[in-house]
């Protein structure tokens, strides 16, 4: 469940001169139910529920923090946003994560509660809505599970486990990306017949003709024309006809798979460089002028060094 921003819908209401439409919010459920022919009852400030499970115990506090599962729906059935069956939703009432709707309604649910909910726009998304998702002024609908309310220690736990969650499956995204990509690499360099070598980064290189002095390192000023591919051959970037680029390694303004490439490349010698996603633009989308590079895109540098000082 996404926090709705709603303060930002205030400040653009009164900004805007624009009254909230609470009047036509209720009218719109209790028709809606009356078409339906549901029967519901309804709570202040507008809410309307149907009771499908009820709990026991005391019911949460201002503060306390909840464990629920939940399906949004607008009225006319469409499912827009929901908790997944393994993982339930944990938030602070009334700290602004979640729409007003829920900070209400919740507070008169008892542990172990299942309720359909009704909530009126102004409780909700108001008359800004979300884009293509929620049209402004939409009352929705929300079957929702009170499930348990936590300690603070408790909470704090859950945060843990789950940042550790999405650590790893970051991690794990990133190591079949690599691998994919290291398979594009080796694909290509069979397909153009390149006997490149591989860093323990990843990145991959080949000298097609030697230079002559030493190899650049750190704080080496170093002049060179490139092409940059993807891996169809297609140039989405050069020096042709224009002046040789110059860096001073070192200095972070190249990508890193580009920089790291350099260092084999003496004056004179010319080769290709072979570029991971990961040290390249990663998951970024790059669009600068006509230059346009999807996200986790293998990128193939030909260059041809001029001088190193």
């Amino acid at each position: 469940m996404k926090k709705p921003f709603k303060l930002i819908i205030a400040l653009s209401l009164i900004l805007r001169g624009v009254s909230p439409t609470f009047a036509s919010d209720s009218l719109s459920i209790e028709g809606f139910l009356s078409t339906k022919k549901i029967k519901a009852e309804k709570m202040l400030d507008g809410i309307f529920y149907t009771l499908n499970t009820e709990g026991v115990g005391e019911v949460p506090r201002q503060g306390d923090f909840v464990k629920i599962r939940y399906v949004g729906k607008t009225l006319a059935g469409n499912v827009f946003d929901q908790s997944p069956v393994e993982e339930p939703y944990v938030f602070q009432l009334g700290n602004g994560q979640v729409i007003e709707g829920w900070n209400k309604a919740i507070q008169r649910l008892k542990m172990g509660t299942k309720v359909t909910l009704y909530v009126p726009a102004h409780l909700a998304y108001g008359s800004i809505g979300i884009g293509n998702i929620i049209p402004p002024n939409s009352p929705l609908i929300y079957e929702i599970e009170l499930m348990e309310v936590l300690t603070k220690p408790q909470y704090e736990a859950h945060l843990r486990k789950l940042e550790d969650k999405y650590r790893k499956m970051f991690d794990n995204r990133l190591s079949q990306q690599f691998d994919m990509d290291k398979k594009h690499i080796n694909d290509y360099a069979l397909l153009h017949r390149l006997r490149v070598n591989r860093t323990p980064s990843g990145l991959s290189y080949i000298v097609t003709k030697a230079g002559k002095g030493n190899l650049p390192t750190t704080g080496n000023k170093v002049t060179f024309h490139y092409n940059g591919m993807f891996l169809s051959d297609q140039i989405f970037d050069e020096t042709k006809d224009k002046l040789p680029k110059t860096v001073t390694l070192g200095d972070e303004k190249l990508l890193a798979g580009l920089e790291e490439g350099l260092k084999f490349f003496n004056e004179g010698a010319e080769g290709y460089i072979l570029i991971p996603s990961k040290l390249a633009y990663g998951a970024t989308p790059v669009e600068e002028g006509k230059v346009v590079i999807a996200p986790h895109s293998v990128l193939i540098y030909q260059v041809q060094v001029v001088s190193v000082k």
